[in-house]
């Protein structure tokens, strides 16, 4: 209670009137791309959870996330439940894992899947090194600082339909390094962010 008091959780009412954005088509090795709401919308939720660790709202903010989902696109809810999509995080290199204590695009990705009634796995990709931020970075230095940061988990059941999840999408650098990561034998490959 008096933790309540002194480090309120964020009010999460104002989720139910955003628009929700259109899909996007993507660039291969991507089938699609989703991005739930406009980056300047959420961007003080998402900087809380990365920046000042406040977690304890995430499952709130995933049911309400799910919820939006559901309604904005059902289709495609139905598309990846009917195809077995599994859901997995973009890993964060270690050193950010130990700094940061959590790896926010999984405790989120988790409860949106679990809440989308989608399998999940955090343990298909691993990112083998640090690298610079990408905020603040142009296209190609994005581009050029992931380049191979990403492999597959050596013990990954790799499934045939996957859904890359991460907080935002910038320039989609992060994900199309790890998209291409995968196998050609993948069936299909969708991007999955909350904001854009």
């Amino acid at each position: 209670m008096l933790l309540d008091l002194l480090f309120p959780s964020p009010s999460l009412n104002f989720l139910y009137q955003l628009p929700a954005l259109p899909l996007d088509p993507f660039i291969p090795p991507f089938e699609g791309r989703v991005s739930l709401f406009s980056y300047s919308a959420i961007s003080s939720l998402i900087h809380q959870i990365k920046y000042q660790f406040i977690t304890d709202f995430i499952p709130d903010f995933a049911k309400i996330i799910s919820l939006r989902f559901r309604s904005a696109y059902p289709r495609l809810l139905s598309y990846w439940r009917r195809r077995h999509f599994l859901l997995t995080p973009i890993p964060l290199s270690p050193y950010r894992q130990n700094w940061r204590g959590f790896n926010q695009a999984e405790l989120l990705g988790r409860s949106i899947a679990k809440n989308l009634n989608l399998d999940f796995s955090g343990q298909i990709l691993l990112r083998r090194h640090h690298s610079l931020p990408q905020v603040g970075l142009s296209t190609s230095r994005r581009l050029s600082n992931l380049n191979s940061s990403f492999s597959l988990f050596p013990s990954a059941s790799l499934p045939s339909n996957v859904i890359l999840f991460d907080d935002v999408f910038t320039t989609g650098s992060t994900l199309l390094s790890a998209g291409q990561t995968f196998p050609s034998s993948l069936k299909h490959l969708w991007a999955f962010t909350l904001a854009a």
